[in-house]
Formats: structure tokens, C-alpha cells, sequence
């Protein structure tokens, strides 16, 4: 299953944002680090590329629904 999910390159680009986003939280929570002061706006920018790959995975599940619709009505027609 492991293997399956992460063959696919916008998985793979999903679970690094996510990775990256509790890394910035974490060293946040536990550290007062001055050096970082941007890091807010990059996690904003990696919150933003997770919501268009969430949006285009939604879409993607959507357009196969349809695909499998169409098949039937095509196999049964």
C-alpha cells in the first residue's frame, strides 16, 4: 500500500509539504528562534500548493466517477 501511494509524484510532493509544515510548527512551539521570522510565509505558500493538490486529486476522483458512468451506460447500451 505504502508503495502504491508514493509512486505517485504529487503524493510525494503532499507528504513533504505536510512534513515540512509540523517541522516549521514544532521548531516554533519549542524554540524561539529569530533567524526563522519568514518561515510563516513559506508555510503559508506550502499550505497553498497542499490545497491546489488536494483540489486537483478531488477533481481527478471526480472525473473517474464520470469516466466509470460513462462506461457502464456504454456497456449496458
Amino acid at each position: 500500500m505504502r508503495q502504491h501511494y508514493f509512486s505517485d509524484l504529487l503524493n510525494i510532493l503532499d507528504t513533504a509539504i505536510t512534513v515540512i509544515i509540523l517541522l516549521v510548527d514544532v521548531i516554533y512551539i519549542f524554540f524561539d528562534v529569530k533567524f526563522l521570522k519568514d518561515v510563516p510565509r513559506w508555510t503559508r505558500l506550502f499550505r497553498l500548493l497542499r490545497l491546489i493538490i488536494l483540489i486537483r486529486v478531488f477533481h481527478l476522483a471526480h472525473l473517474k466517477r464520470q469516466l466509470g458512468k460513462l462506461i457502464r451506460r456504454l456497456v449496458s447500451g
